[in-house]
């Protein structure tokens, strides 16, 4: 509308995509409600969901995400495709990468998390199967070369193709870009803190690691899921479930480079 002043009802700005909805223009936040909020012609875009893989549901933990420093979100899952491990990242527009194969051969990745590190690498703890024994293994990924580095072996989970299915593992990584593994040990009965000091590059063929018992006290007294968390001094926080005293919650932290973490803490019961 052309006036000289400005008609009851009317806005100097463009873009209004609904005349009688106010709540509808270019300046509102969308919200979910199946309405173009912000008039930028998606509905609900940032509540949609996306169909990203198929996945293996009886693995145990088939599947991770993590964010790397330019905000493109990473996701690995054990493919029920390809029974690989496979990635796929989306960038800040809402752009999907195709299905990439990461890890072969079969029957490996029914047990996977992962991180990214400072420097945009993707570092991945997986369980993998060699046809005898359930190995946990330790690779990662220079999106600068375009390279994986080979499968790195970190222990020797079972000497048969099958663990717990409530077996969990988890992976942060530290300022120097070194990452520590939380797993359990089924053949020791106890959780176990992995630090690699080893510098990562492609010619690494076997990892220098540091392994620490977490359940410090308590060996054959504990269960299974468990995750670790580094923060900005290096300390490693793990936590880890007890289902064999009273349904606990337990935790631990090991300070960097020490041998041996703290007395473990009960904080908790989880029913």
């Amino acid at each position: 509308v052309e006036a000289c002043e400005q008609p009851e009802g009317y806005t100097n700005q463009g873009g209004d995509c609904d005349d009688i909805d106010s709540v509808a223009n270019p300046f509102s936040i969308e919200i979910c409600d199946g309405i173009d909020n912000n008039c930028d012609g998606q509905i609900d875009e940032q509540y949609a969901s996306y169909l990203v893989g198929d996945t293996v549901l009886s693995a145990g933990q088939p599947m991770g995400i993590a964010v790397d420093n330019d905000n493109h979100v990473h996701l690995l899952w054990k493919s029920s495709t390809t029974t690989n491990m496979s990635h796929r990242v989306r960038s800040e527009t809402g752009s999907w990468t195709a299905e990439a194969q990461v890890i072969s051969p079969d029957a490996t990745g029914d047990f996977l998390d992962f991180a990214v590190d400072g420097i945009d690498r993707i570092q991945v703890a997986f369980s993998a199967y060699d046809g005898a024994s359930t190995y946990l293994d330790f690779r990662y990924y220079d999106i600068y070369n375009d390279t994986w580095s080979t499968p790195l072996m970190v222990d020797e989970l079972s000497s048969s193709s099958s663990i717990s299915a409530d077996f969990r593992l988890g992976i942060d990584t530290d300022s120097n870009n070194l990452p520590s593994i939380a797993y359990y040990d089924s053949d020791n009965m106890e959780p176990i803190l992995v630090e690699v000091d080893s510098p990562l590059n492609n010619s690494l063929t076997s990892l220098s690691a540091n392994a620490i018992s977490l359940d410090y006290g308590y060996i054959g007294f504990t269960g299974t899921h468990i995750d670790v968390a580094i923060d900005g001094n290096g300390t490693s926080h793990a936590v880890w479930f007890n289902d064999v005293l009273d349904a606990e919650n337990q935790y631990n932290s090991v300070t960097n480079g020490n041998d041996e973490g703290e007395c473990t803490d009960f904080w908790g019961t989880s029913d």
